[in-house]
């Protein structure tokens, strides 16, 4: 895998199809945030409780993230 990974360009050679950046796009959420955020929502509902009491945890509701992509919309690669 190391490999693999030095051996790829850093700049991409050829434009990236809006669904080739999705499917990117997708693998960090799968590799990343799939297994990250689960666990700081868990991390930020013990701060809430050790810091504020009991009576303060983190809602099941609770939304403190919003995701959003450019991902397919200009076919470049690059957000900006």
């Amino acid at each position: 895998e190391i490999a693999s990974i030095w051996e790829t360009d850093e700049v991409s050679r050829v434009k990236p199809s809006p669904q080739s950046e999705a499917e990117r796009g997708t693998l960090v959420i799968e590799t990343v945030l799939w297994e990250v955020l689960p666990n700081f929502l868990r991390k930020l509902d013990a701060t809430m409780k050790s810091s504020m009491g009991d009576d303060y945890s983190l809602p099941l509701t609770a939304s403190p993230f919003k995701f959003a992509s450019w991902m397919g919309g200009d076919r470049d690669g690059n957000p900006n």
